[in-house]
């Protein structure tokens, strides 16, 4: 049994504290290359997958079934997916796994990873970087076309946001 007291951790059967910073504990942790091509499947589908169906989709890509065990198994180590259920696969059963936060939720915390070793500990808004981005960029048509998503995404994230508050 565990007890968090402020930030400290006081487990009984061994009798120690220990300085923990509790916001660290529940952070998303950084992904590899593989690791984000895997949750991509799995975001990207309606139900909970098998690691027999994650290789179906990502049999064009020409990933090994043992690859994707083992970065399953990285992947529940990290907390990024969770085993949903237990599925009949013939005469076995398989877990049927699915992913622990969102598309959104990753990429805000990669978002924050990138502002935090680009700009260190300097508070600068995502408006700022955003901005910073679109004034840096050399293609002109390119840069009217990521102004106008960009127009598009706040529009939408602020029409989700008044029907929220009515």
């Amino acid at each position: 049994m565990t007890f968090i007291i402020g930030y400290y951790i006081l487990i009984p059967s061994i009798i120690f504290l220990k300085k923990v910073n509790v916001y660290k504990m529940n952070k998303i942790e950084k992904l590899s290359e593989l690791e984000i091509r895997i949750m991509r499947v799995l975001w990207e589908q309606e139900e909970h997958l098998t690691i027999k169906q994650m290789t179906k989709e990502l049999e064009s890509e020409g990933i090994s079934v043992q690859s994707i065990t083992q970065v399953i198994k990285r992947l529940m180590d990290k907390r990024a997916v969770t085993v949903v259920e237990n599925v009949p696969a013939g005469n076995v059963y398989a877990r049927a796994f699915r992913p622990a936060y969102s598309r959104e939720e990753f990429l805000e915390a990669e978002l924050e990873r990138l502002q935090m070793t680009v700009l260190g500990r300097k508070k600068k808004s995502l408006a700022g970087m955003m901005a910073n981005f679109l004034c840096n960029s050399n293609d002109k048509k390119m840069t009217l076309q990521k102004a106008g998503e960009l127009r598009k995404m706040v529009e939408e994230k602020r029409n989700i946001r008044k029907k929220a508050d009515q």
